[in-house]
């Protein structure tokens, strides 16, 4: 359902109280837990009319909650949503949710054993700290409860065994009764323990809450501004908690800044053309980012003969010298010089001090040191890590491309929708060839099958992934169908970018020289360009990066940043296929193709005016917006 910080009691030590204190209450509230599921701290528990569940807790005005209730911790026991989108209490900070007849008691014998007495007990609250307090005689209006009593009252004994579930009497001896776990959770992404306007300087850890009325969470991103941090990390299954981004603030510029995280989680679909992929956008949050040495323009990668070092600086006028060291601190040489309007800019072509060509060295390490004009005193910050990276690239680049066959193929406009997907192919049959041949006619993309029904959907993605992507003479993809920052498919089947990045050897930090860099990547569907895809195909995360910028070969990685549509639902239920998408997708491949704007950035934007397809606002492309349909895809052209 979804992640939130960790705040928890432990179930036995407040059952103890419960004895020390002689109460026969039947119900439990606490913070549980459970993996990766976290609640609000300060919830508190008290007993309304000897029957119903009384939960308050400290709440913001405009926030949404998802109140949960299980009745044991067992592995098969999940916990069940009460109600969601339960809206804070306005003109006060707590809101109180009331779960209606869920309190029972043990039975009463009639020598008045097992329960310690004929009459039950007085009522007080239970908060999760184990303390008691009197309950007012004023209460709470009853919100609406979509909660059954009935489904709580049938529940066995039994099931709270594992709690170790006991009322006492006044000897101390027991007998079962009804016992549950309370949690309450807010609904949607938020930062937690950071204000706007905050100042950030260095690398600061954001902690993350993260909660949805259904499925499971699949991602957490982070964007600075609208765009994707190129160097914070994705937060994707198998989640660590708390959810933490590791935001290094030297990588954005000083000044204000605007952060936001999305939360992706999958749920089930019972039509395959709905996108399994639900998107919740956090509260926005501005901060003020400030650093003496920061890497806004920073290169990643070295190239085979060139290592570019930028750096800024919050000072206008200094002295600076960068040092640059091997894979095991070695020194290898440095640069001098003064700035008066704050960049370093170097251009190193790989020669050490003594003259010699540095062919076989894969990482580097560099400081950079500057002294401002205005005081004696020296700043030295060690620069972000280099890679090199080899060209690998084949003779000429060929393509996959392939489409997820999630649209009906008797809904209105499917014709032109496979068009505009042959068109794309046809392309690339064009500008190199186009794999996998299996199952795939000339000029049409690889189908993917997809849902109940489909019978080789497993094979269809094993066919790509090993048929296609890893083929070491691809360098191009197209992928049409539904996505998310890290996955491409649906709940049927599909590829993870954890599973093409180490296939391709395009893990973060490797410096395996046997990588597979690629030149250009759409992957044509839901909030692909949020996440970790392109690193995946070995590709960066900035916008209109510029020619001479690149130290590897240029390239284009395209996604969208939110979710896309390709056809509208009609009275009846069933999609209807907008025709400004299928030309979007076709004016695009003969824009691109023909080369009628110079490069890929403003076919896209042409494709998008001329079709009227307003969802086309929503692509984003990162490295080289003027890369042309063939340009750098034979081995020759670079360097």
């Amino acid at each position: 359902m979804g992640i939130c910080r960790e705040s928890s009691r432990n179930v036995a030590d407040s059952l103890t109280k419960m004895k020390t204190t002689k109460q026969l209450f039947v119900i439990i509230a606490l913070f549980y837990s459970a993996v990766h599921v976290f609640a609000i701290e300060g919830l508190t528990l008290t007993i309304q009319n000897r029957t119903n569940a009384v939960l308050t807790w400290p709440s913001i005005e405009g926030e949404d909650y998802i109140v949960q209730y299980r009745a044991t911790l067992g592995t098969n026991d999940a916990w069940q949503t009460l109600t969601n989108y339960y809206p804070a209490f306005s003109g006060t900070n707590e809101t109180t949710f009331i779960h209606v007849d869920a309190v029972c008691y043990p039975p009463v014998s009639e020598d008045g054993g097992g329960g310690g007495g004929g009459q039950p007990p007085s009522f007080e609250s239970f908060s999760s700290s184990g303390s008691t307090q009197s309950q007012g005689s004023s209460s709470p209006p009853l919100p609406p409860s979509p909660w059954d009593s009935s489904s709580w009252n049938s529940q066995n004994n039994e099931n709270f065994s594992s709690l170790d579930s006991e009322s006492f009497d006044e000897s101390g001896s027991g007998t079962n009764f009804c016992a549950g776990f309370y949690q309450v959770v807010r609904e949607g992404v938020y930062f937690f323990g950071i204000t706007n306007d905050v100042i950030l300087t260095g690398i600061t850890n954001l902690i993350i809450e993260a909660g949805f009325t259904e499925g499971t969470l699949q991602t957490v991103t982070l964007t600075s501004d609208g765009t994707a941090v190129e160097d914070a990390e994705t937060l994707a299954l198998p989640f660590n908690t708390p959810l933490t981004f590791i935001l290094d603030t030297r990588r954005l510029q000083n000044g204000v800044h605007t952060l936001q995280a999305r939360g992706t989680w999958m749920v089930h679909r019972t039509n395959v053309w709905e996108s399994p992929f639900v998107e919740i956008f956090g509260q926005p949050i501005t901060v003020n980012v400030t650093n003496q040495i920061f890497y806004p323009d920073w290169v990643d990668e070295v190239g085979d003969n060139l290592m570019l070092i930028k750096v800024s600086s919050a000072y206008l006028d200094f002295d600076w010298q960068v040092d640059i060291f091997g894979a095991t601190n070695n020194y290898i040489r440095s640069f001098f010089g003064n700035s008066t309007n704050g960049p370093i800019d170097i251009a190193w072509d790989l020669v050490d001090i003594f003259g010699a060509k540095l062919t076989n060295d894969t990482m580097f390490y560099s400081d950079t040191t500057i002294t401002p004009g205005v005081s004696f005193n020296s700043i030295t910050q060690r620069n972000p890590v280099s890679i090199k990276r080899a060209d690998n690239y084949p003779d000429q680049g060929k393509w996959v491309v392939a489409s997820l066959d999630f649209l009906p193929h008797n809904a209105t406009g499917y014709s032109l929708w496979s068009d505009a997907m042959n068109s794309i192919a046809q392309m690339g049959e064009q500008g190199g060839g186009v794999l996998p041949t299996t199952n795939r006619n000339w000029g049409e993309p690889f189908v993917i099958q997809t849902g109940p029904t489909a019978t080789n959907t497993p094979s269809d993605w094993t066919t790509l992934l090993f048929s296609g992507l890893t083929n070491r003479e691809v360098r191009n993809f197209y992928y049409s169908g539904h996505g998310s920052p890290d996955s491409i498919g649906d709940e049927h089947g599909g590829l993870s970018s954890a599973l093409v990045s180490l296939f391709l050897n395009n893990n973060k930090g490797s410096t395996n020289a046997n990588h597979t860099r690629y030149r250009f990547v759409w992957l044509d569907g839901c909030q692909t360009a949020n996440g970790t895809w392109p690193r995946a195909f070995g590709l960066g995360m900035r916008e209109d990066v510029p020619l001479e910028s690149y130290t590897t070969r240029p390239g284009a990685f395209c996604g969208s940043d939110r979710n896309i549509y390709a056809y509208t639902i009609g009275p009846s239920g069933f999609p209807s296929i907008k025709q400004s998408a299928s030309y979007y997708r076709s004016n695009f491949a003969f824009h691109w193709r023909f080369n009628t704007v110079p490069g890929l950035r403003k076919a896209l934007e042409r494709a998008r005016l001329d079709a009227g397809y307003n969802e086309g606002l929503f692509i984003k492309v990162y490295g080289y917006w003027g890369l042309g349909w063939s340009q750098y895809n034979t081995k020759p052209e670079w360097p």
